[in-house]
């Protein structure tokens, strides 16, 4: 980054050490519109990594409206509100899970899939589909990589289905589906599920709509309360909960109508709260006190990846 300054700086001294020795107005010009295009370029590419370090994660936005089940961990966000306190053990789960399911063995290093290392995690259920939703570096690494798999008699042949490019697990229910910076790991609950019941399911997960769950007001107004992690199951509560965790341990637990466009409520600490369920759900017990909140909530959202509720 501070290097791609120094070279513009050096083009910038450049063109205005020309400008002092030549007295041809028509290079003049020149060198004053070369100016310019520099430093829209500047401009254009300082708010593009503005924007692509501060923006809140897009993952939940293929989230169909009819989600039965819905968990969003924001590692990034978590990662840098917590820049300054001793990071938790598992805020580098991905690499590690990576770096162990047999899949990945022939990989060198965990970020040689084009998988985020810190992506943030969305888990969501349609009907009897589980979706696993991660961050894509680079979709030509990830391509790359299934081109290994299917050489090793891994994974089909990809199928690319224009919206999104799919391909299944031999011996396995399980399917990827991606496209761009999107990679989804699809678990049928029903191990013979028809390929165009699948097929049919993903169309509306990779339909580029913007009016799924995303759109819900309780969702939102749990991201404007700056919430790191956020959960909803329609079987348990008709609510929606999210934590905002606090480095120095004032974590805020908050519950908000999924349809209510009202602001999040704090609601006190307890053991048994509507949290309790949820954390059942994600397959870990509630934690007992606030010491251990962050630790058992990211043992619940990658327990999602590490089981049979997504991996088999």
């Amino acid at each position: 980054m501070s290097a791609f300054f120094v070279v513009t700086a050096q083009k910038f001294a450049i063109v205005l050490l020309y400008l002092c020795v030549m007295d041809s107005s028509g290079f003049r010009r020149t060198a004053l519109s070369l100016m310019v295009v520099i430093t829209i370029t500047v401009v254009a590419f300082g708010i593009y990594l503005y924007f692509n370090f501060t923006s809140r994660s897009s993952l939940p936005v293929i989230v169909p409206a009819n989600v039965e089940e819905f968990t969003h961990f924001q590692t990034r966000k978590f990662r840098d509100d917590f820049a300054a306190a001793k990071p938790t053990s598992f805020i580098d789960s991905i690499s590690n899970l990576i770096g162990s399911w047999p899949i990945f063995d022939h990989c060198q290093k965990p970020s040689e899939p084009g998988i985020a290392l810190f992506s943030d995690v969305v888990y969501f259920k349609v009907k009897d589909l589980s979706f696993l939703a991660l961050t894509l570096n680079s979709e030509e690494s990830f391509s790359a990589f299934c081109d290994t798999l299917k050489k090793n008699k891994l994974i089909t042949k990809t199928m690319d289905l224009g919206t999104y490019n799919l391909v299944k697990v031999i011996g396995s229910p399980l399917h990827f589906a991606f496209k761009h910076k999107v990679l989804v790991l699809i678990n049928p609950k029903d191990s013979v599920m028809p390929d165009e019941q699948l097929k049919l399911s993903l169309k509306e997960v990779f339909s580029g709509r913007s009016d799924g769950f995303i759109k819900k007001a309780g969702l939102q107004s749990l991201y404007e309360a700056d919430a790191h992690f956020i959960s909803y199951n329609s079987k348990l509560s008709p609510d929606i909960m999210g934590y905002h965790f606090d480095p120095k341990g004032n974590h805020q637990e908050l519950s908000v109508s999924l349809e209510s466009g009202a602001k999040a409520k704090n609601i006190k600490f307890n053991e048994n709260s509507a949290f309790a369920s949820v954390f059942g759900s994600l397959g870990v017990s509630n934690p007992q006190t606030k010491d251990n909140l962050i630790e058992s909530i990211f043992q619940g959202v990658f327990y999602t990846l590490k089981t049979q509720k997504i991996t088999n």
